[in-house]
């Protein structure tokens, strides 16, 4: 996906900020997060691609894994950091579907509980 076209998708969701969510506008910080996220695409790309490939979504909402869990399996496949706003950008952009909680700067995925066991052990092993 083009930086430009992530970019426009960025624009429908002004709470994605590099941390994470963020619906405080007039935070200091805010502004300066939003262009840090803006500068990310190849990192939302990354998301993106291990989303399409990994991701297999639960039939339940059972035991659901935030996006800050789940991040760490991206960092850990292309041995890069990731941060929790790219995450969350590419499982908004991709329309997965998703739980979100008052004053959480993560949004919350059902990963099917077998996908996940196959995906850690091929990629975690000690």
């Amino acid at each position: 996906m083009e930086k430009e076209t992530i970019q426009n998708y960025l624009n429908n969701y002004p709470e994605i900020v590099y941390d994470g969510i963020n619906r405080d506008f007039s935070n200091p910080n805010y502004e300066r997060d939003r262009e840090l996220l803006f500068n990310a695409t190849d990192e939302i790309e990354k998301c993106i691609y291990w989303l399409v490939e990994f991701y297999k979504p639960s039939k339940t909402m059972k035991k659901p894994s935030s996006t800050l869990q789940l991040k760490f399996y991206v960092e850990k496949f292309f041995g890069k950091y990731i941060s929790n706003g790219s995450f969350i950008s590419a499982v908004k952009i991709l329309g997965y579907e998703y739980h979100e909680l008052p004053d959480d700067n993560s949004i919350y995925l059902s990963f099917d509980k077998q996908q996940r066991k196959k995906y850690r052990e091929k990629f975690f092993k000690a």
